[in-house]
């Protein structure tokens, strides 16, 4: 059986781990050392990678830096947060409007290119 834990219990955890350690180069080693602080109050506390990384994403102690790579897939939804990511156009030299690449509005990762995909993550605290 598990336990999910609440949003302000994981933002807790996220500032103890990032307060002891100062940088996580991994969102699994970060989910582990999350988990594992998360467990000293209940065991049965279970949290993926994905709640880690948009809640660090809300809290403003928190930056997080996306190494990306080429893809071969249209990048559509944020690496972080997964909103909709919002053209950014550009006039070229012949006076027509051009994608130069695409941002999010509450992130506010910008992508050069279209087809990326994330590499690594690394959490800091501010």
């Amino acid at each position: 059986m598990y336990k999910i834990p609440s949003e302000e219990e994981i933002n807790e955890a996220l500032i103890k781990v990032l307060g002891k350690y100062k940088e996580v180069s991994s969102i699994k080693l970060l989910r582990n050392l999350v988990q594992s602080e998360l467990r000293k109050t209940n065991k049965y506390y279970v949290v993926s990678e994905n709640r880690i990384r948009k809640i660090a994403s809300k809290n403003k102690k928190i930056k997080i830096i996306v190494l990306k790579r080429k893809s071969s897939k249209k990048t559509e939804r944020c690496f972080i947060c997964g909103k909709k990511l919002k053209p950014i156009i550009s006039k070229n030299l012949l006076g027509e409007y051009v994608t130069i690449g695409s941002k999010c509005e509450i992130c506010g990762i910008v992508l050069e290119k279209n087809k990326q995909a994330p590499k690594r993550y690394i959490f800091l605290v501010k």
